[in-house]
């Protein structure tokens, strides 16, 4: 640690760190459930542009691939603003369209989805560590019938962690982060999903940073306990 650190920072960086063991010793020890035997992918491109030094905007677009990558489990388009108003904070707002198909049926749904979240960042050496809370409002199209809830809200919590390699276009992440769920007929938000994620990142200078990774989801609601794995490929570009 280098010197003339306030001890107050120091307290501050062992907290974190001992939190996000602690998220990640959570996904180690949780009871087995159900695994879903289906090899799944998905693809995104997203693209962010800088207005000034406190604002900028963005648009992203995925599709997601299921039963061993042969049918579409869902596409989506969305856009958002992000505000940083110092280094260590930013405030996003964005919304989704998504059509997505559930349950390995021939029905598909189409997704409003609007969300607001605040980031907190700090850096530790050569780690950047973050924490995201995130509000979600879900509202399904009422014509697909076999919808289950037309109408949800979710509150995510998610810590990250990212080490730059010295002198490297190479980045590591991981992130846990976990689903509290709000509907018409589950009242108050209830734990009902565990993400996580384990990918790297390589920055190309100037242009944007490509990305891979492995996702675990694991459903911790009663009526579907399933585990899903996914792998993921997109490119970030910087305008």
């Amino acid at each position: 640690m280098k010197k003339g650190i306030p001890q107050y920072f120091m307290k501050v960086q062992i907290i974190f760190l001992l939190c996000f063991i602690l998220a990640l010793s959570n996904i180690a020890v949780a009871q087995p459930v159900k695994v879903i035997n289906d090899f799944r992918f998905r693809t995104f491109i997203e693209a962010g542009k800088d207005i000034n030094k406190k604002f900028s905007v963005f648009a992203e677009t995925e599709l997601a691939l299921e039963q061993n990558i042969t049918r579409m489990g869902r596409t989506y388009i969305g856009a958002g603003v992000i505000y940083a108003p110092v280094k260590f904070l930013e405030f996003e707002t964005k919304y989704r369209y998504t059509k997505n198909r559930k349950n390995y049926s021939e029905n598909y749904k189409n997704t409003h989805r609007i969300a607001v979240s605040g980031v907190a960042k700090h850096r530790v050496d050569r780690f950047r560590l973050s924490y995201r809370l995130q509000y979600q409002n879900i509202d399904d199209d009422a014509s697909w019938s076999g919808v289950y809830e037309t109408n949800r809200n979710v509150l995510k919590n998610r810590l990250r962690v990212k080490y730059n390699v010295r002198k490297s276009p190479w980045a590591p992440y991981a992130s846990t982060e976990l689903y509290l769920l709000n509907t018409n007929k589950i009242h108050g938000f209830n734990p009902s999903k565990l993400k996580s994620i384990a990918g790297i990142e390589y920055v190309i200078k100037g242009h944007g940073k490509a990305k891979f990774y492995y996702r675990n989801d694991k459903e911790l609601v009663n009526y579907m306990p399933y585990t899903y794995h996914t792998f993921g490929l997109g490119y970030v570009f910087s305008l």
